[in-house]
């Protein structure tokens, strides 16, 4: 029996995964300051607010690729210039959302495995949650990667889930929660059930596409948990 035990490890507690910017954290201040500085330097048209938010989210080539009009060498050489500036100011204004420390507390304190997905660099992920004292709570924090191993937020959710499985076993249940298209649709890639969090930069188009939507961090923990039950409720709009 105790080999085939080994042979067949108990499933891991349940796992949530979180993407950082925009539903963790409120670091859009910061994240738009760095893209207008790069577009001054590049001596580009900077645009306004409303298209630069479109900018976070996705790895930040993708994005100078998609909707700056830049070829791939453009974009590789805007993503240079704002990494750079990036370091220098990634702390800058950064704050957690009310009520997301309760619910992550609240979460680990039930059992929860909790992981980080983000396409911010990994380097930046790690010193925001150190120095905003959250480190400890997570099992796994996935960034991107600039060699193109992690170069959507399908891999990075991948290598998370592969992670976290390779320390124990694979867990009996995931969910993963973010504000934009790429959270939701790279869930859906790695056959993981999808949260929303309507308090970040995404769009309520972007929101329809997971299975459910939580319109404040307060209402998220009972979201999540619900979801990591056996009986799953999908399509819910929490608000």
């Amino acid at each position: 029996m105790a080999e085939q035990r080994a042979m067949h490890p108990e499933p891991a507690p349940p796992l949530a995964i979180f993407d950082l910017d925009g539903t963790l954290i409120d670091s859009g201040a910061n994240i738009l300051a760095g893209l207008r500085a790069t577009f001054a330097e590049l001596g580009l048209p900077v645009p306004g607010d409303t298209e630069l938010v479109h900018y976070i989210g996705p790895p930040v080539w993708q994005s100078f690729l998609a909707r700056a009009g830049l070829d791939r060498a453009g974009a590789d050489a805007a993503a240079l210039i704002y990494g750079r500036i990036s370091n220098e100011h990634f702390r800058d204004g950064v704050t957690v959302y009310p009520g997301i420390r309760e619910c992550l507390h609240s979460l680990a304190e039930q059992g929860v495995q909790l992981a980080i997905a983000t396409s911010k660099p990994e380097h930046q992920a790690l010193a925001l949650l150190d120095e905003l004292d959250l480190r400890a709570l997570f099992t796994v924090v996935v960034g991107y990667l600039p060699t193109g191993a992690r170069d959507s937020k399908a891999m990075i959710i991948r290598d998370v889930l592969d992670r976290v499985t390779a320390a124990s076993a694979a867990p009996r249940s995931v969910v993963m929660v973010g504000d934009r298209e790429h959270d939701i649709t790279g869930a859906d890639a790695n056959g993981v059930t999808s949260v929303w969090a309507g308090w970040g930069y995404g769009s309520p188009a972007e929101g329809a596409l997971a299975m459910s939507r939580v319109t404040r961090p307060d209402l998220l923990t009972t979201t999540v948990v619900d979801l990591l039950a056996p009986q799953k409720t999908e399509g819910v709009t929490v608000d």
